[in-house]
């Protein structure tokens, strides 16, 4: 993975609508390759992709109207970027009651 600013890790993120439905894999360089480049039998990891610049509807738990099949093309979308966990902010409020 590579690294944003110091200390921060930079992930990729691929998330394919197959078969059985909606994946998501996180990893280095090394997933998108897995996904997008044929290995040497010229077979693809999940099928040939279809590389969306979009997030389509999902119905039913899949992508909807990407107009493929899994003996087609496999619809795929790249994310670079790193998992954001919310730190939690407490307000608090007060009321007087008379």
């Amino acid at each position: 993975m590579s690294n944003g600013k110091p200390g921060e890790v930079i992930s990729y993120f691929v998330i394919t609508s197959r078969e059985d439905g909606i994946d998501v894999q996180e990893g280095d360089e090394g997933i998108v390759r897995q996904y997008i480049e044929p290995d040497e039998d010229g077979c693809f990891y999940a099928g040939k992709p279809e590389i969306l610049d979009h997030v389509p509807e999902i119905i039913d738990g899949f992508f909807a109207n990407t107009g493929n099949t899994m003996d087609e093309r496999t619809p795929i979308i790249i994310i670079k970027g790193k998992i954001i966990v919310p730190k939690p902010k407490q307000t608090v409020t007060e009321y007087e009651i008379e």
